[in-house]
């Protein structure tokens, strides 16, 4: 009943809204692309030299539109031996598997697989990997890839608004080159490097602390033969996959599941359903509560529970609200057997002994390996950044211009900030902002791009995706009212791209910035 009621309730509510901002929602759009029509290229995006820091799916993503757009001078540095970045073989933790249809990730113009139905499946990371690479050999891009690379420097010279590169092999360590002049760095990592948590005192453990990450299938199957007892950091969506990995495997004793607190996960069937009536309905109130939090969050979240839109492993003391909501996907056996999982423990690490753990209640496990799936940053803040020769502090949490430059060293695009949705289509913003603020926006000064950046209400981690950040949908909500605020994003364009794709269940086409003068963009094959 108060599930019928709030949807409902949240329906009629948003239909009154609706009718009554329409009107200035359609005038604002109309005056966006008038002013987005008559401009300008002052530059060709040919004469522009890129470079693109990350070769995953936004990296590959970002060098096939700049290509589109016709920037014939890109370098991308990929710190592996291949493209893929967090789906390549050294990356993915053991039996990772797509928590979302093929066709939710798919690229720009290349589909996966033959048939609807093979889009439709949530497919293994072995294949989501062959498929990536085959999206760069299609569209030959390896050419511009420089792999084995890792960026270290980023210098700044502000008088000719370019910026050089120190770049290091991740083989033995040694800087290879100083490169030439870029116009434009586009940091594309969304999740580079592993996060793990510093106790003090690993050196005391006996046995083995790895990231979830250095999880492969070898050390996998090790550790199963091995009879190893394993503890299982965190409460996201890598812990849950590293859960359900081992439990039809191991002993229930072997294998325990520690975190601070549970987090919230979307139901599959709701997210990727079966486009019938009810499931619309379902899509559009989804969508509905997710606009909603931008406003009224405690409102929107308290709708959600009601739906029964949201789920959760362990309803003891859990926290209500969007802190404990990531963007993950559970099907109803996934579900089912992480909540009748025998061993979660809620807690926090105090200390390492020679043969467990001590958590801060005091209580001790013993274990034999700990394994932390305790999330990413891009990796950003191992980069030294340089400015005019003096070393640039720049603060992970600020306000970006356009929503994606650095205004105090509008060299630098973070890329990896601004999914505008699901894959690496969401990439597509990060290609052409670059090109808007290099060949359209020339010539702006940085006093004019952080007074521009000031009137964003939005403030971006520079080094955390939105995507693993507290509060996911919470802070979407909000990065999607800025940008459509500041005309980044169009609005008719981006009603339409979410309808289609939380209400009917596709995504047919990229939602298209429509930022850039009109061009016909490079169509290779």
């Amino acid at each position: 009943p108060f599930g019928v009621a709030a949807a409902v309730s949240v329906l009629s509510l948003f239909a009154f809204l609706a009718l009554l901002v329409s009107p200035f929602l359609l005038a604002f759009a109309t005056v966006r692309h008038f002013y987005f029509a008559t401009a300008s290229f002052k530059r060709q995006p040919s004469t522009c030299r890129i470079a693109v820091i990350g070769g995953g799916w936004n990296g590959l993503q970002i060098v096939r539109r700049l290509q589109e757009r016709g920037v014939e001078d890109i370098t991308c540095y990929e710190k592996g031996d291949d493209v893929g970045g967090t789906w390549h073989p050294d990356k993915r933790y053991a039996n990772l598997k797509l928590h979302s249809p093929a066709w939710s990730v798919q690229f720009k113009d290349f589909l996966y697989g033959r048939s609807f139905e093979e889009r439709s499946s949530r497919i293994p990371g072995k294949h989501l990997h062959d498929y990536m690479r085959s999206f760069a050999d299609n569209f030959d891009l390896r050419k511009y890839f420089v792999l084995n690379s890792t960026v270290v420097q980023i210098e700044s010279d502000s008088s000719k608004r370019k910026a050089v590169l120190q770049v290091a092999s991740t083989i033995d360590g040694s800087v290879v080159q100083q490169t030439e002049p870029f116009d434009m760095v586009i940091f594309a990592s969304l999740a580079g490097k592993p996060v793990i948590p510093i106790i003090g005192n690993e050196s005391e453990f006996g046995g083995e602390t790895l990231h979830a990450s250095a999880l492969s299938q070898d050390k996998w199957k090790q550790l199963i033969e091995e009879n190893k007892k394993v503890v299982v950091v965190g409460g996201s969506k890598s812990s849950c996959d590293t859960v359900l990995s081992f439990v039809d495997y191991v002993p229930d004793e072997n294998i325990i599941w520690l975190y601070r607190r549970p987090y919230h996960f979307m139901k599959y069937e709701d997210f990727c359903h079966n486009r019938d009536f009810i499931h619309k309905i379902g899509g559009l109130l989804h969508l509905l509560c997710f606009s909603l939090a931008a406003l009224a969050p405690a409102l929107a979240w308290r709708l959600m529970m009601w739906l029964g839109f949201t789920y959760t492993y362990d309803m003891k003391d859990w926290k209500n609200d969007w802190e404990t909501y990531r963007f993950g996907v559970l099907d109803r056996l996934q579900r089912s057997i992480l909540t009748k999982f025998p061993n979660k423990v809620r807690g926090e690490i105090l200390c390492f002994t020679p043969t467990g753990i001590i958590l801060k209640n005091g209580d001790a496990i013993e274990c034999d390996v700990v394994i932390w799936a305790t999330g990413y940053t891009g990796g950003l803040e191992d980069i030294k950044l340089v400015k005019d020769e003096t070393e640039f502090k720049m603060p992970m949490k600020m306000k970006l211009y356009n929503g994606a430059i650095v205004p105090t060293f509008p060299e630098l695009l973070i890329g990896s900030s601004i999914p505008i949705t699901t894959g690496p289509k969401g990439s597509l913003l990060a290609a052409d902002l670059s090109i808007y603020q290099l060949c359209v926006q020339a010539n702006l000064s940085e006093e004019q791009m952080l007074k521009s950046a000031q009137r964003n209400h939005h403030i971006v981690d520079n080094n955390q995706s939105v995507l693993f950040r507290p509060g996911f949908w919470n802070t979407f909500s909000s990065y999607f009212i800025s940008m459509l605020m500041m005309g980044m994003l169009p609005i008719v364009g981006f009603v339409k791209h979410y309808a289609l794709f939380m209400v009917f269940g596709r995504q047919d086409e990229p939602l298209e910035p429509g930022i850039l003068p009109a061009s016909p963009l490079r169509k290779n094959t």
